[in-house]
């Protein structure tokens, strides 16, 4: 096999041969369904994967919450990185870097083109990147797709009362986006979600010191407790963590 070649949709075929021959599989892939998924559980690989734990993607149903707890019952190791756009999948001896997501039409309905590559060298660069992804990025577990699903159904598929939408994007009332939480999760997010700016600082929260004192006066360490919060959200998709250290950014506007 030439160490460059392309590949043009539909390539679902070609994806299954590369999944047959490998051992591992570390992909990218911004949106994630079902038919995707299927091809790889029929596998004995071990997986990680790197997508966007987006709660509007879920209610656009670009991605689906499904397969990416079917890809954690399989036992993969997947990730949230918020502003992927990348889609790659490294396999043993080879990568493809394509526009095709993971997704029906990412396989075999869109029309998508990429390239597979066999070179050593690149493919060790892949894996450098790939790697550099998994370390900006947040881990995605049961808890994750929890949130995920009693956010789904507090927006009945029938109507669109609880949305609003801007041109082709949707986006969650906060209100909707709260009631889905529970525990200190709600409790933070709720003062996040009421600060005017969607950029916000670590001592913004720690203002509010006195505040969750008085709904948990058993937690002697507030200030800690913040701060495991906030990974928590991150890993919900809901708030993403800023280049200066302490500043985040909330997702859901």
């Amino acid at each position: 096999m030439s160490r460059v070649s392309v590949v043009p949709s539909p390539w679902h075929d070609l994806f299954d041969e590369m999944l047959a021959e490998s051992n591992h599989l570390d992909f990218a892939s911004p949106f994630i369904t079902r038919s995707g998924v299927e091809y790889i559980i029929q596998h004995d690989i071990n997986v990680r994967g790197v997508t966007v734990l987006s709660p509007p993607y879920f209610v656009k149903q670009a991605s689906d919450i499904d397969a990416i707890e079917e890809l954690l019952d399989f036992g993969a190791n997947m990730h949230s990185l918020a502003g992927l756009h990348a889609k790659i999948y490294l396999f043993d001896n080879h990568a493809i870097v394509t526009s095709a997501n993971l997704t029906s039409g990412g396989l075999f309905r869109n029309k998508e083109y990429g390239i597979l590559l066999s070179d050593a060298d690149i493919l060790e660069q892949i894996r450098t990147d790939f790697s550099r992804m998994l370390n900006d990025s947040a881990s995605i577990d049961l808890d994750s797709v929890a949130f995920i699903r009693r956010l789904m159904d507090r927006i009945p598929p029938e109507t669109q009362e609880y949305l609003t939408k801007v041109e082709d994007n949707v986006f969650i009332k906060q209100e909707v986006v709260i009631d889905s939480l529970v525990g200190w999760n709600k409790e933070v997010y709720k003062i996040i979600s009421a600060f005017s700016r969607e950029v916000f600082a670590l001592e913004d929260l720690y203002d509010f010191k006195d505040h969750f004192s008085k709904l948990y006066p058993a937690n002697k360490h507030i200030e800690e407790k913040i701060r495991q919060i906030l990974q928590h959200l991150r890993d919900f998709g809901l708030i993403e963590f800023c280049n200066e250290p302490g500043t985040y950014k909330r997702l859901v506007q």
